[in-house]
C-alpha cells in the first residue's frame, strides 16, 4: 500500500459517482454490454468536458472508473465511481492547473433540466451524465 501511495500525485482527489434513474435498470440489464459501455463513455465524456472547460478548471485529467452494478441494499443499482485529481495539465501542457475546492461542483451537481423526466416517472439526479437524462 505505501508503494501505491508513493505514486499519487501531492493534490487532492475527488470520488464522483453517476448513477443511472432507477426506471432504466431493467433496459440495462437486458443490454448490459452496450449500457454499461454508455455509462462509462457519457461520464468520462462529462468529466473531460468540464475539466477541460476554463470555467471550471481548464485542465486535462486522467481518472480512473469503477463499475459496480448492486447498491449498499444488494439491489440492482448500476453506477461508476471515478477518483479524480484535483488539477491537471493546461491544454498547452506548459504548467499545472491546480483546482479549487470541489472544481466539478456547479457542472457536474447543479440540477439537470429533463422535459421527459416527469412523464417517464423517474427522477433525474444530479449525478447522472447528461445524456442519461435525456434517456429518462
Amino acid at each position: 500500500m505505501r508503494r501505491r501511495q508513493q505514486e499519487l500525485l501531492p493534490i487532492g482527489y475527488y470520488h464522483l459517482v453517476f448513477s443511472v434513474p432507477h426506471v432504466l435498470v431493467p433496459l440495462i440489464w437486458q443490454n448490459k454490454k452496450v449500457l454499461f459501455t454508455l455509462l462509462f463513455e457519457a461520464s468520462a465524456a462529462t468529466l473531460l468536458e468540464v475539466a477541460a472547460d476554463a470555467k471550471h478548471l481548464g485542465a486535462q485529467i486522467g481518472f480512473l472508473s469503477i463499475l459496480h452494478t448492486w447498491g449498499q441494499t444488494l439491489q440492482p443499482h448500476p453506477h461508476v465511481h471515478c477518483m479524480v485529481p484535483g488539477g491537471g495539465p493546461s491544454p498547452d501542457h506548459a504548467r499545472w492547473v491546480s483546482s479549487r475546492s470541489r472544481w466539478y461542483a456547479s457542472a457536474i451537481r447543479s440540477p439537470v433540466n429533463s422535459p421527459w423526466a416527469p412523464a417517464a416517472g423517474c427522477s433525474v439526479t444530479a449525478s447522472m451524465p447528461p445524456i442519461f437524462a435525456r434517456i429518462c
